[in-house]
């Protein structure tokens, strides 16, 4: 299903597609903040150790199901299978932009 989505938050879950961290720095604001698991990491350098962990532990996969706008942010909704406890999983993917980055993104 193709989703009308903020050409930087459709660039992140093309990312997921890869484990190039790299592309990240394309993506996220140098000082952006990523929630997930109860977890905060801050800055780029923060955001790809957090990924490539993420990825090596579980190999897991999204794919982006549903997508809808608020005044602040982008909000989807993903199917992310992998090697976890209760895959697959539906998981909120809360995004704040600005200045063509992704300054925010809570994993719920």
């Amino acid at each position: 299903m193709q989703l009308d989505l903020p050409i930087q938050v459709d660039k992140y879950f093309a990312s997921e597609q890869t484990d190039d961290i790299e592309i990240l720095s394309e993506i996220f604001a140098k000082d952006a903040l990523v929630t997930d698991e109860s977890a905060t990491h801050r800055g780029l350098e923060a955001i790809k150790a957090w990924k490539k962990a993420g990825k090596l532990a579980t190999s897991y996969m999204v794919e982006p199901k549903a997508v809808h706008q608020n005044e602040t942010q982008t909000i989807v909704s993903a199917e992310v299978t992998g090697r976890f406890p209760g895959s697959p999983a539906t998981l909120t993917y809360a995004f704040t932009l600005q200045d063509a980055c992704i300054s925010e993104l809570e994993i719920r």
